[in-house]
């Protein structure tokens, strides 16, 4: 078990596991697009997208920098309540693109 495999087994808890008996967990490293890698070396399509996170593939060097920008402002916060951010309203009244 890789060192990362045992701090997980050790410390997280996972939403699925079965607990007092979890799996070894799969430990990913790696993201190309729709593409992940494990610490073996195998290559998955990430069918799931992270649980629905990642829709627009992993490694894209042109979001990570727009993501570094934003976090030296703000990195996150909910939209709970009445509270919001910059982007999240920026975002949402952009006009859709046409689903034909």
């Amino acid at each position: 078990m890789s060192r990362i495999a045992d701090l997980d087994t050790r410390h997280v808890v996972h939403p699925h596991q079965v607990i007092g008996a979890p799996a070894p967990p799969v430990v990913f490293v790696e993201g190309r697009g729709a593409q992940i890698r494990d610490e073996d070396g195998n290559w998955y399509i990430d069918g799931t997208c992270g649980l629905w996170v990642c829709p627009v593939g992993h490694g894209r060097s042109e979001l990570a920098e727009a993501a570094r920008r934003q976090m030296e402002k703000l990195e996150y916060y909910a939209s709970f309540w009445e509270f919001t951010n910059p982007p999240a309203a920026e975002l949402a009244a952009r006009p859709r693109a046409s689903a034909t």
